[in-house]
């Protein structure tokens, strides 16, 4: 173990800066990424612009900020999967799929950066896992949200029944590398718990992870991409070899 605990994290930060400069966009891609990026202070503005400066009364009000807030990002993100669906495995960076990734990204990202709105939410028994249904995750019957969970890429998860999700647990669905050919890829998959899994305080699990049915993980659980769990032991890691590289 490194004395400075960061040392590990300065070693890998030349690899970021690869990853980062090995995506190559044209003019009109970083004009669309910049227009995508602005989606979540245009969210916010609209929101509170539905919230304080209608003339109407204050139900109505909140109401319209609500379902802006709430409502419109979800169904945003359904219009785009509905169109060309994530698809799991390795994608360039950039290509079409990677810009419809950016966009469900995106439009997930007030939720991201404001944990607190989705602490709300759960505090309403059930409202949570409907919510997370119109991004297009399957939640089963009777989740535990347990208090600092947080997803990173909603229409990645897949919960089955009586699933229990510890303190502070983490899930992600993507993360960044490189092929063969040095050339920037983003990995997609989705994460999938079983029917009574429990997912241990602090856990982090990454895409593609699959824990079958009745298994609890230990607290601070890492969760590699693209393994199968079965009965507490690793069976396999099975990630996607197809690779999307059409660009726009």
């Amino acid at each position: 173990m490194p004395a400075n605990p960061s040392a590990d994290g300065l070693r890998r930060a030349p690899r970021v800066r690869v990853i980062v400069e090995a995506a190559r966009f044209t003019p009109a891609q970083k004009l669309r990424l910049l227009a995508l990026n602005a989606w979540p202070l245009l969210h916010a503005v609209i929101t509170l612009s539905l919230a304080f400066l209608p003339p109407a009364g204050p139900l109505v009000r909140f109401a319209a900020a609500a379902v802006c807030l709430l409502l419109l990002p979800p169904l945003l993100a359904r219009l785009v999967l509905l169109r060309a669906p994530l698809p799991a495995g390795d994608i360039a960076i950039p290509s079409t799929a990677f810009f419809n990734w950016w966009t469900t990204w995106q439009l997930q990202m007030i939720f991201n950066r404001l944990a607190w709105i989705e602490e709300l939410l759960r505090l309403v028994p059930g409202a949570y896992s409907a919510w997370l249904r119109l991004w297009g995750a399957h939640i089963g019957r009777l989740t535990l949200w347990s208090p600092g969970v947080r997803l990173y890429d909603r229409p990645l998860l897949r919960l089955g029944d009586d699933v229990v999700l510890g303190l502070d647990a983490r899930i992600v669905g993507h993360f960044g590398g490189l092929d063969s050919s040095g050339r920037a890829t983003l990995t997609l998959g989705s994460v999938t718990l079983g029917d009574r899994c429990t997912l241990g305080a602090g856990a982090l699990l990454a895409p593609g992870l699959h824990l079958e049915a009745d298994q609890a993980t230990e607290v601070l659980f890492l969760g590699p991409p693209f393994t199968r769990w079965r009965q507490g032991q690793r069976l396999s890691s099975t990630q996607p070899t197809t690779t999307d590289s059409s660009t726009l």
